[in-house]
């Protein structure tokens, strides 16, 4: 871990479920901070933002949640919306599918059961997730046939990934969406809730 222009910088791969994401960027934040700042590193998947530390606090805190869009209204989503609310570090920022009341209807329905205090945005594509500034990771619970071409365009928009299971069709391709990771500097995981 370094510090860069007041962002904390640290390389490293998360495995895990999507709220867990958020907890082990935070605890790799703890770590860092306790460790010290002399050491470097060529590259980076994250940049943290943190505030500065109170006299009086023990821990750093996000400045803000991460904000997830979920690439689709498979109804697996419903359950990791539940497990995004319940992480209290993430929420849910946008919802896409190819039909925009669909995705309406999904945010409806999931916010009635288990409610963010903003309303995620509904999407009619899912190019206008991709593209969004206000998501900073994606979810993708798309088809597995359907997930290469979409995660490596996350990667691009600099969206880290959450990618349900099997990722990809082949190894080829599952390499391929590695790559596209590494070389924009974003995070994949993949959603196995048994590691």
């Amino acid at each position: 871990p370094t510090e860069k222009n007041g962002k904390l910088v640290w390389c490293s791969p998360v495995v895990g479920t999507a709220p867990e994401m958020a907890d082990v960027i935070l605890e790799r934040v703890r770590e860092a901070q306790s460790s010290s700042s002399s050491s470097s590193s060529s590259s980076s998947n994250f940049i943290f933002e943190v505030e500065d530390k109170k006299e009086d606090e023990d821990d750093f805190e996000f400045m803000k949640p991460l904000r997830i869009g979920f690439l689709s209204t498979a109804k697996i989503g419903k359950k990791n919306w539940k497990a995004i609310a319940a992480s209290k570090n993430c929420v849910v920022s946008a919802v896409a599918s190819r039909d925009l009341a669909r995705s309406q209807k999904f945010i409806s329905e999931c916010q009635r059961e288990t409610p963010f205090g903003q309303l995620p945005e509904a999407f009619g594509s899912y190019e206008e997730l991709l593209t969004s500034k206000n998501v900073e990771a994606v979810y993708v619970p798309l088809p597995t046939a359907l997930r290469k071409d979409l995660v490596i365009r996350a990667a691009q928009n600099g969206k880290h990934v959450l990618c349900e299971k099997p990722c990809a069709a082949s190894t080829d391709e599952l390499k391929e969406m590695i790559a596209a990771c590494k070389k924009h500097h974003v995070q994949f995981m993949e959603g196995v809730i048994f590691m």
